[in-house]
């Protein structure tokens, strides 16, 4: 008779541990930082214009493009970025970032393409619940024809809506 009240209040033990395992586990997954947002960017090695970024947890991922047609001028600009966030409080991230950018400029034949890819940190700040502002800063390399490549400090300037 005891053995059996001792196995049913084990059984009870282990079920009601595993079930707020479980609840633990669910209540994590709903707190992950994730969400997508779309607004301006400005930087050389991140990329400049419309800007789309969705973000998961620590990671990001953004694009810039920015056309500009004028009369029988053309260029383009193409950026990528990748981030993590090191630390959050609050309102205020900071971030590491790697950044390609190219710039297309049409030529008679051939497009002239430049390229830069940076890495750096930053800072991100909360203005509302879904407005953000960041800004980063640190070196990039800039590909021109050899031997005038040059590797230089670089800032980033980037205003988003999150849709959360």
């Amino acid at each position: 008779m005891i053995k059996t009240v001792f196995t049913s209040l084990f059984s009870l033990l282990v079920i009601y541990t595993t079930a707020q395992e479980e609840l633990v586990d669910k209540q994590k997954m709903d707190n992950t930082l994730k969400h997508h947002a779309l607004g301006f960017n400005a930087g050389f090695s991140t990329g400049f214009g419309i800007s789309y970024r969705y973000q998961y947890n620590k990671h990001s991922y953004q694009m810039s493009l920015l056309p500009i047609i004028e009369n029988n001028y053309q260029v383009a600009n193409l950026g990528f970025r990748y981030a993590y966030n090191f630390s959050e409080m609050n309102r205020t991230r900071f971030f590491g970032y790697a950044g390609h950018s190219a710039f297309i400029v049409p030529k008679n034949d051939k497009p002239l393409i430049r390229l830069v890819t940076g890495v750096g940190f930053g800072i991100e700040q909360d203005l509302t619940k879904s407005l953000a502002l960041n800004f980063g800063a640190g070196y990039a390399y800039y590909t021109r024809e050899y031997p005038n490549n040059i590797l230089s400090l670089t800032a980033e300037l980037g205003l988003f809506y999150k849709f959360n």
